[in-house]
């Protein structure tokens, strides 16, 4: 996987029990993500004349939390 993420190299680089509890918050936070909370942003990034694919996004965060635990796995075999 390439460094995407501009804490990559930190979070590859970490000792192995501190990436343990790197996602768990996030995990959590995932189950529960209503991506319906974004409505109010893409409607002031169309307002200022942006293009959005709405339900991509949407069909993506969805899908993200339906499987948030192979989700965080996907993530924690990124930095492993």
């Amino acid at each position: 996987m390439l460094p995407f993420h501009i804490c990559y190299n930190h979070l590859r680089d970490a000792l192995k029990k501190t990436k343990e509890g790197y996602f768990a918050e996030f995990l959590e936070i995932l189950k529960y993500i209503n991506p319906n909370i974004l409505d109010d942003y893409f409607s002031q990034l169309f307002s200022f004349g942006y293009s959005i694919r709405v339900n991509i996004i949407k069909k993506y965060l969805n899908y993200a939390k339906d499987n948030s635990s192979k989700f965080v796995k996907t993530l924690n075999k990124a930095i492993s």
